[in-house]
């Protein structure tokens, strides 16, 4: 009897004991627990599940539970190892007007990263070549003369020597639609022109004396021009 009195004593004790631990690392008062959140491993750094610690100063217990009662160690909460790199090897690339160019790298797909090595130990700030943008020249207006169509300006990029018909080489210049930079010698005349049967004749600008359907009106002897 006087056994189980002393093992009841002693088990007392060290409970006892545990507990002035632990006020006394935590100031002398309960735990202050708060959540530390799982992480996911990434190519060079493990993961690990989530757990909970004391956010008392001195006190670096962790446990598995909000209510601090199940201390646990580092060692007991669950890892994953790193993933590693998933590489592609990029080959050198001249830049043009619209498109990036590379040097010779290695990228990762996984954490989007380049390197200038396989391995990953060399991070590469230069791997990609910016677009170097268009050279863009107006090419100036033709008049049209009898027989052939003028031509609207537009412009040409003299790095790629393409043309465009705006300066942000939105619209580029082809086959199919080229005629659209063409004025049409039937219907228009530029400006300092009139049309008479078909065909441009130059004459001087006289005084507009009204409009008509936003086109200004002239007079040149008995004729009324528009233009």
């Amino acid at each position: 009897m006087k056994h189980k009195k002393l093992i009841g004593i002693l088990a007392t004790s060290a409970l006892l004991l545990g507990s002035v631990a632990t006020f006394a690392a935590c100031g002398g008062q309960e735990h202050k627990i708060e959540r530390v959140d799982e992480t996911q491993a990434t190519c060079t750094e493990g993961g690990h599940a989530a757990y909970y610690k004391c956010t008392d100063e001195g006190c670096d217990k962790i446990f598995s539970d909000i209510e601090g009662k199940h201390e646990i160690k580092w060692d007991d909460v669950e890892k994953t190892d790193p993933l590693g790199h998933s590489m592609t090897h990029v080959e050198a690339k001249e830049a043009d007007c619209t498109e990036d160019g590379a040097n010779e790298h290695y990228h990762c797909n996984r954490c989007e990263n380049d390197f200038a090595d396989e391995a990953g130990a060399t991070p590469m700030e230069d791997a990609v070549i910016p677009a170097l943008g268009h050279d863009m020249k107006v090419v100036g207006k033709v008049i049209p003369v009898t027989g052939q169509p003028g031509v609207k300006a537009h412009y040409r990029c003299e790095r790629e020597n393409k043309e465009y018909f705006d300066s942000f080489g939105d619209k580029a210049v082809t086959d199919e639609n080229r005629h659209e930079l063409e004025y049409d010698m039937l219907t228009t005349a530029p400006s300092g022109w009139f049309d008479v049967h078909h065909g441009f004749f130059p004459f001087q600008r006289r005084r507009p004396v009204c409009y008509d359907h936003g086109r200004k009106r002239f007079e040149r002897g008995n004729e009324r021009v528009l233009y």
